[in-house]
């Protein structure tokens, strides 16, 4: 039920516009179409998996999944600009940077110093990527 729930509410949203409302999963399948349905369930399937890990390295979670909404939707804005497959842009915007997350979840030890030093030193992720690896790998 929780699926359906949630495959509801994304048809029903302003993000798709439809006039009417969506009642059953067979009308929203046909309106959204499969691949739609697919990356929608990728995409919530991974908030889901990872919205209640203790550890994050100091990352604010809400503000990442608003970020990675807003990359996914210009994505897929750009995408239709285009004139190619629009749901799967949309899908590789949302999930373009899920290693932070991981890496925050599973190695904040590791990753905490990275997003400090992004933070204080106005360093790019990669380089404080970098910095961080060369630093542990010279020990």
């Amino acid at each position: 039920m929780c699926g359906q729930g949630v495959q509801f509410k994304l048809s029903n949203s302003a993000f798709f516009g439809f006039s009417r409302e969506i009642r059953s999963i067979r009308d929203a399948v046909s309106l959204l179409g499969n691949e739609t349905v697919k990356n929608a369930v990728l995409s919530i399937s991974v908030f889901e998996a990872t919205k209640d890990q203790k550890e994050s390295a100091g990352l604010d979670k809400k503000e990442f999944w608003r970020y990675s909404t807003a990359v996914g939707s210009d994505a897929r804005f750009v995408a239709k600009k285009m004139r190619i497959q629009w749901e799967e842009a949309f899908t590789a915007g949302i999930l373009h940077d899920i290693g932070k997350i991981i890496l925050g979840g599973l190695y904040s030890e590791f990753y905490e110093p990275v997003l400090k030093s992004v933070e204080e030193k106005q360093l790019s992720l990669f380089e404080a990527n970098r910095r961080r690896s060369n630093s542990i790998t010279q020990v």
